[in-house]
Formats: C-alpha cells, sequence, structure tokens
C-alpha cells in the first residue's frame, strides 16, 4: 500500500492529494530517542555527581565548661519491687486487723505501732477476768 509515489530520486514525496509528505526513516527516530536519553543520563550523573561531591559546612562546635555537682535522677515506670530481705511478723494472739497506721510502701520508725488487732477471744477473757474480780 503506497501513500506516495516518487518521481525521482530527489524529489519531494507528495501524497495523493498532491500535497508534500514529510517522511522521516523509522531508524533516525530510534537514533534521536537514544541520543536524547543520553543527554539526560549524562546531565543527571553530573548533578548527581555535583550534589554528593558538594562538601556541607561542618556543624557548628558547642563547648562549655564541667562543674561538678549533684545529680538527682529521677525514673517513672510501671513494677513492682521485690525486697532483697523479707521478714514475716507475727501476732501473738489469733485475731483481725483493723487499722493499719501507715500506707504500704511508707518508711517505719521503731515504736510505732504497725496495726491495731481486735481478738474476740481475748475480748472474752478480758471479761472473765474482770468478772472474777
Amino acid at each position: 500500500m503506497s501513500l506516495a509515489r516518487v518521481e525521482r530520486a530527489d524529489d519531494q514525496i507528495v501524497g495523493r492529494d498532491g500535497v508534500p509528505v514529510h517522511y522521516e526513516r523509522p531508524m533516525a527516530r530510534r537514533r534521536l530517542a537514544l541520543a536524547v536519553a543520553a543527554v539526560f543520563v549524562i546531565l543527571a550523573a553530573a548533578l548527581g555527581y555535583l550534589y554528593v561531591g558538594r562538601e556541607s559546612a561542618p556543624p557548628p562546635l558547642l563547648l562549655s565548661t564541667a562543674v561538678r555537682r549533684e545529680l538527682s535522677v529521677v525514673i517513672s515506670t510501671n513494677g513492682i519491687i521485690e525486697p532483697v530481705d523479707r521478714i514475716e511478723i507475727y501476732a501473738p494472739i489469733d485475731a483481725f486487723v483493723t487499722d493499719l497506721g501507715h500506707r504500704e510502701g511508707a518508711e517505719l520508725t521503731a515504736g510505732r505501732p504497725l496495726m491495731r488487732l481486735e481478738s474476740p477471744q481475748l475480748m472474752t477473757s478480758l471479761a472473765e477476768a474482770k468478772a472474777v474480780l
């Protein structure tokens, strides 16, 4: 299927309607595309080299004088604290604990009561002793 007729080798290609047709060979288009791609790759490589090879200014150096002082560090966290030494405390009588004189984890001093006990058996014994007097 011919779109144009050629009269002589150096004549223009003319279509059936008599209008000159511009015709490029397919190989010329491929060469042009490859040349454009090569220029783009070379340009990208040059810009990348300039960007990576560029030395940036070093960060500013901050200096200060060391001072000896007490450090206090507070760490907030969740967890359970286990004592190094465990001590079990026993009451000399059977009784119910009615009052704790401190909060859990509080520091206790010597001579301060740990808890208040109530014993029905002891109360009965006390009432019997008072009755005998």
